[in-house]
Parts: structure tokens; C-alpha cells; sequence
């Protein structure tokens, strides 16, 4: 059961690495380089 809670908070991860730049980059006209400028200031 820890494994499972592990593997789907790392899959949770990668996904948020890999969409909200591009998700900032459409809603909000932010390029793709601001963006993840923008998230790694977040965390």
C-alpha cells in the first residue's frame, strides 16, 4: 500500500512538471521559459 501511495504521488509530480508550464503558457500568455520561472519560484 505504501508503494501504490508512493507511485501515484511521483506520477502526480511529473505530471505538474510536465503540464503547468504549458497550462501558464496558454491561460495566462506567459512564455514557457517565465513559466517555469515562475513555478520554481512557487516551491
Amino acid at each position: 500500500m505504501m508503494i501504490l501511495t508512493y507511485l501515484v504521488s511521483v506520477n502526480g509530480f511529473i505530471g505538474m512538471i510536465t503540464f503547468k508550464p504549458k497550462y501558464m503558457e496558454q491561460v495566462f500568455g506567459q512564455s514557457a521559459s517565465k513559466a517555469i520561472l515562475l513555478i520554481g519560484t512557487e516551491r
